[in-house]
C-alpha cells in the first residue's frame, strides 16, 4: 500500500533517501559484494537511522541553546518556522548529513578504523572487498607493476594517477600508463620510446608483482624500483 498524502510519503523518504545517499557516497570508493535486495534495504534504513540520530542531535542542540521554535519535520510546506527555514533543515538532512555521513564511513575504512576495532572485540568479519584485484587497486597506489601473461611473455609499467583498474562487477583489465621495456623476459629498466601506456586485458593475466616506485635521477629508465 502507498501512501496517499505528503504526510505519509515524506515518512518514506525519512527512511531510505537518506540511507540511500550514504550508500551511494560508500559504493563510489569502497568496491563490495553485491547484495540482496534485503540486506540492500536494510542497509539503507540503517544508515538513514544513523543520519537521523545525528540530526536530532544536531536540531536538539539547536533547540536547547538557540531561539529556533520547534518544527514538525512531517508538515510540507510547515506553517512554523518559515518556507525557507524548513528548507534549509530538509536539505541539511537528506542530503547534507548523509554525504558527510558516507565520506566520514569511507575515511574509517581506508584508514583500518573498524578492522582494528573488530580485531580488539576478537570478531571475525568478512572483507567487504569482492576480490584482492579490487582490495588492492583501490588504495590507487603508484608501483612499478610486472605482469606474467598466460602465455609466458611479461610486460612491466608504471602505475600513477593516469592508470586504471576495472572494478568489480566489472571483468579485470588494466591499464598502465608508461610501460618499460622487456628483453627476453629480463625487464631492462628502460622506458619505450613515446610510450602512451599499455592495456592489459585481464582473462590474459597469470599473475601481477609489485615493487615501489622511486623516482630515478636518470631520464627514460629504471632501476630496481625506481622510475623517472
Amino acid at each position: 500500500m502507498f501512501p496517499t498524502d505528503l504526510s505519509g510519503l515524506l515518512i518514506i523518504l525519512l527512511f531510505l533517501v537518506p540511507g540511500l545517499i550514504t550508500r551511494t557516497v560508500i559504493a563510489t570508493s569502497i568496491p563490495r559484494h553485491e547484495q540482496g535486495a534485503q540486506a540492500w534495504l536494510v542497509e539503507i534504513m540503517l544508515f538513514s537511522a544513523i543520519g537521523f540520530v545525528i540530526f536530532a542531535v544536531f536540531y536538539g542542540i539547536l533547540l536547547l541553546f538557540g531561539n529556533f521554535p520547534p518544527m514538525d519535520l512531517r508538515r510540507f510546506p510547515p506553517k512554523d518556522p518559515p518556507l525557507l527555514v524548513a528548507a534549509l533543515f530538509y536539505v541539511f538532512f537528506f542530503m547534507i548529513v548523509p554525504l558527510v555521513l558516507g565520506y566520514i564511513l569511507v575515511v574509517l575504512f581506508e584508514r583500518g578504523f573498524f578492522s582494528r576495532t573488530f580485531e580488539r572485540l576478537r570478531v571475525k568479519a568478512a572483507h567487504p572487498a569482492p576480490r584482492a584485484w579490487d582490495y588492492f587497486f583501490s588504495q590507487q597506489q603508484q608501483a612499478l607493476v610486472v605482469v606474467s601473461l598466460t602465455n609466458g611473455e611479461k610486460l612491466a609499467g608504471y602505475m600513477g594517477g593516469a592508470s586504471f583498474a576495472s572494478s568489480y562487477p566489472a571483468n579485470e583489465d588494466l591499464f598502465l600508463e608508461r610501460q618499460l621495456r622487456v628483453s627476453n623476459g629480463t625487464i631492462t629498466g628502460n622506458l619505450l620510446p613515446n610510450t602512451k601506456g599499455v592495456w592489459i586485458q585481464g582473462s590474459q593475466i597469470c599473475c601481477i608483482e609489485f615493487y615501489e616506485a622511486i623516482k630515478s635521477d636518470e631520464p627514460d629508465s629504471v632501476e630496481q624500483g625506481k622510475i623517472q
